[in-house]
C-alpha cells in the first residue's frame, strides 16, 4: 500500500481566510453570557489559577477542565439547553464548536468561513439557543445556517 500523501490530500482552494481578531481584553471582559465577573466562575478560575504558574498552564487548566468536567450536549445526547457560563457550570453540558476549528468550511455543503474570531456570541445563535427547551432538537433542526456579520461584534 502507498504512503499517505498528506500534501496532495489538502484542497489549496479551500485555504480559509486569514482571520481577523480584536484586542485580546476585547475576549475577557464580563458579559451576560461569559459572566467572568459571577462569583461561582471566579471561584472556579481562581482554583485552576492558584495551581498554574503562569498564564499557558492556566490557559491549559482551564481547558482541561471543561474538557473533563463538561459534557458535549450531542455527545451526552442531552437535551438541556445551556446559554451562560454559570448554566453549564450547574448543568455541565453545553455546545462547543471546537471541532469545526479543525476544519475549513465546505461551501458546496452551505458552510461558511468567518474570518472574524467574534468578542461575543453571534446574536442569531444567542437567538436560537435561548428559544429552544431542546439542544438536540435545535442541533437537528434549528441552528442559524449563516451568522449576521452586521449583527455580531467581531474581531476587526
Amino acid at each position: 500500500m502507498p504512503a499517505y500523501d498528506v500534501e496532495a490530500a489538502v484542497d489549496t482552494a479551500r485555504t480559509p481566510p486569514p482571520l481577523a481578531a480584536a484586542d485580546p481584553s476585547a475576549y475577557l471582559a464580563a458579559d451576560d453570557v461569559v459572566q467572568s465577573d459571577d462569583a461561582e466562575i471566579a471561584r472556579l478560575a481562581g482554583e485552576l489559577r492558584a495551581g498554574a504558574p503562569d498564564d499557558v498552564a492556566f490557559t491549559r487548566s482551564a481547558y482541561e477542565w471543561v474538557r473533563d468536567q463538561v459534557t458535549h450536549s450531542v455527545d451526552a445526547q442531552d437535551p438541556t439547553v445551556t446559554v451562560t457560563a454559570t448554566e453549564v457550570l450547574a448543568a455541565r453540558t453545553g455546545l462547543c464548536y471546537r471541532e469545526r476549528v479543525a476544519f475549513i468550511a465546505d461551501p458546496a455543503a452551505g458552510e461558511v468561513d468567518y474570518p472574524d474570531i467574534m468578542a461575543r456570541p453571534a446574536p442569531p445563535v444567542l437567538a436560537a439557543l435561548r428559544g429552544s427547551d431542546d439542544v438536540l432538537e435545535l442541533c437537528r433542526t434549528g441552528l442559524p445556517a449563516a451568522l449576521d456579520s452586521a449583527g455580531t461584534e467581531g474581531g476587526s
